[in-house]
């Protein structure tokens, strides 16, 4: 192809995670992700409730995400759905001190005829934030980004495996 690594920037590349302060702040309070937008009692985020799978790469970023935020003082609320973690992903999950995993086999949207199943991790997302109450929901998929979440929706589009065909 036309395109190089030299010519799109490879060698520079890093990861994208939100700006985060390098000096020490005067205040102890955790990292405010939302640039502005008052969230939670102190205008900080404290809590954010991810959803994950553990079949791609979705799953490193989701916990190179929660370990980048937790050396920040914010908690994560990881919710697995669709096929089990492995035990190595398991260990690093557990790795991460300020990280909570819940889980259920619900399957995939991208999944044969996931509807019913998706339907019911719908509501089971609604109950988990309810109980849990996060600053933020940030979604890594897209189905559910349209539900009544009391909290502000983040929703991080990685990919649409339904179109990978195309390209």
């Amino acid at each position: 192809t036309s395109r190089t690594r030299a010519r799109v920037g490879w060698p520079n590349w890093r990861p994208h995670l939100p700006m985060l302060p390098t000096e020490p702040t005067v205040s102890a309070t955790p990292l405010d992700l939302t640039h502005g937008i008052e969230i939670g009692a102190r205008g900080v985020v404290r809590h954010v409730l991810m959803t994950v799978d553990a079949v791609g790469g979705v799953w490193t970023y989701a916990l190179d995400l929660a370990r980048a935020v937790g050396e920040r003082g914010v908690r994560v609320s990881l919710v697995l759905m669709g096929p089990p973690p492995s035990d190595a992903q398991r260990e690093d999950a557990a790795a991460i001190s300020t990280l909570d995993m819940y889980e259920r086999p619900y399957a995939l949207e991208w999944m044969d005829d996931p509807w019913c199943e998706v339907g019911q991790a719908g509501e089971w997302l609604l109950e988990l934030e309810s109980e849990l109450q996060p600053d933020v929901v940030h979604l890594n998929g897209y189905c559910h980004a349209s539900l009544p979440f009391s909290a502000p929706v983040l929703v991080t589009g990685h990919s649409c495996v339904l179109s990978w065909w195309r390209a």
